[in-house]
């Protein structure tokens, strides 16, 4: 008798430790998260100059997670990219974007620290494009939107290491859309 409420006391003691830690890993508050960033952008076609297919870059998350499932999120990103054709301009793309994104997460079980997002936001974009051969260097900043999700795992409550995806999109005079990827710190507290 003895054995069997020690092992349930055991069991109980466990469970709770493993639902704190559930708990307490995605905390409620403020989170930072620093990503490297890199896009496959998807130019309309312009025989003017060339265009670059993948472009690299930082982006800044400012957070608030309201609960373990939902939270609001405020972003800056820039890309670069450039292409240097044999025997034509070279031109040198750069994009900031400025987006506000609601995210919710779903943790994979109580006592996870691995949790699925998906995000939808709205952005504003800022394109310039420079180069050798442009009279005048075409730049334009507009609306746009962005969809997207991925993973997220916690080391402990403080920080954790999120990868993702996502698909932008705005009526930008030389980009249609791009294809984003994201891996980043997460910095809770």
């Amino acid at each position: 008798m003895k054995y069997r409420v020690a092992a349930a006391i055991a069991v109980a003691g466990i469970l709770a430790a493993g639902a704190a830690r559930a708990d307490s890993t995605f905390t409620n508050g403020l989170y930072t998260v620093i990503n490297y960033s890199g896009a496959y952008p998807d130019f309309e076609k312009n025989l003017k100059f060339n265009t670059p297919s993948y472009m690299d870059g930082v982006e800044a998350d400012v957070g608030w997670r309201f609960n373990r499932f939902y939270s609001l999120e405020a972003s800056y990103s820039y890309f670069t990219g450039s292409n240097h054709p044999k025997g034509g301009p070279s031109t040198t793309n750069t994009l900031q974007t400025a987006s506000i994104d609601a995210l919710g997460y779903l943790p994979l079980g109580r006592a996870t620290s691995w949790a699925l997002y998906a995000d939808v936001g709205a952005t504003e974009y800022f394109e310039d494009v420079t180069g050798t051969g442009l009279a005048k260097s075409p730049n334009a900043d507009r609306f746009g939107g962005r969809a997207g999700g991925g993973v997220q795992y916690q080391f402990d409550e403080d920080l954790g290491l999120r990868v993702g995806g996502r698909y932008e999109f705005a009526s930008l005079p030389e980009m249609k859309s791009a294809v984003v990827f994201a891996v980043g710190l997460v910095w809770q507290r």
